[in-house]
């Protein structure tokens, strides 16, 4: 088996990964929001806030702190079907957390690798759909958030 090609996605989130820093306020947040942040740090990865600009089609990019029309946003990395390759960054916002962001454009749903495993919903348990990243983040990130790709 040969290995996987460095995607976009990878590259993306490496980049991230070496940028981003402990933000101890935004874990006390995630926390008081029923948020189990080292559970969810095993899984997404760094979750930190970063200001972005925001560009049609729920698309954003990270930019400079202070930047004309920067908004502040959570940013964690979104995982492809094998539950473990990182294909995209989303953000959102505290005050918004149902209103997500796409960095590349890939991602079609946070969670979406629980769509492609049967065990993530046999025995007549229903796959749990949220709205937001942060409800699906406080769950223990146990379902899905399909992201809406027409904004």
């Amino acid at each position: 088996m040969s290995a996987p090609l460095f995607t976009r996605g990878m590259a993306l989130a490496l980049e991230f990964n070496l940028r981003s820093e402990p933000q101890l306020e935004l874990a006390r947040w995630l926390g008081s929001e029923g948020v189990d942040v080292p559970h969810a740090l095993k899984l997404v990865g760094p979750i930190v806030e970063h200001d972005i600009i925001v560009f049609p089609g729920a698309m954003f990019d990270i930019t400079t702190p202070g930047s004309v029309d920067s908004v502040r946003a959570v940013v964690h990395v979104a995982v492809g079907e094998d539950a473990e390759t990182p294909i995209d960054l989303v953000a959102w916002t505290r005050k918004q957390p149902d209103r997500i962001f796409r960095c590349l454009g890939v991602a079609q749903a946070i969670g979406i690798n629980q769509l492609f495993n049967p065990a993530s919903y046999f025995a007549g348990r229903p796959l749990r759909v949220y709205r937001s990243a942060l409800a699906w983040l406080a769950a223990g990130c146990d379902g899905v958030v399909p992201l809406d790709c027409t904004e």
